[in-house]
């Protein structure tokens, strides 16, 4: 019997990351507390995002909460701006999918341009 689910949601916080990034696939997001986001992990623990973390969400998968299910994240101990100062925090990070790679800039194609290889040189 899995004894997971029995052992409610824990909050990941600065403790959880001192020792060593965590990863984990996004299950669900949800408004939390103070009108925050939270994501639930598909671990079950769950991670309250602050500005800077929601920022980077964003970035890496787009303004809908909906797109950002079933991607990996990692979290680590960082720094963020405060305030006027750095302080220390859990900071989010996108893994991108094995293999994903951006696809080279397609070349464009010339008017009268085949794209085959002419050895004919017309004189």
């Amino acid at each position: 019997m899995d004894m997971s689910k029995y052992a409610g949601s824990a909050f990941i916080t600065l403790d959880h990351v001192k020792d060593g990034p965590i990863r984990g696939v996004i299950d669900a997001i949800e408004e939390g507390q103070y009108g925050r986001p939270v994501i639930t992990f598909t671990t079950g623990l769950r991670f309250s995002l602050n500005v800077t973390n929601t920022q980077t969400l964003i970035k890496a998968c787009g303004s809908e909460s909906d797109d950002c299910i079933g991607e990996q994240v990692e979290l680590y101990q960082g720094t963020i701006p405060y305030q006027g100062s750095l302080k220390e925090a859990v900071v989010l990070r996108h893994l991108p999918h094995d293999g994903e790679k951006k696809p080279p800039p397609a070349r464009p194609k010339l008017p009268g341009n085949s794209g085959d290889m002419d050895d004919e040189i017309p004189f």
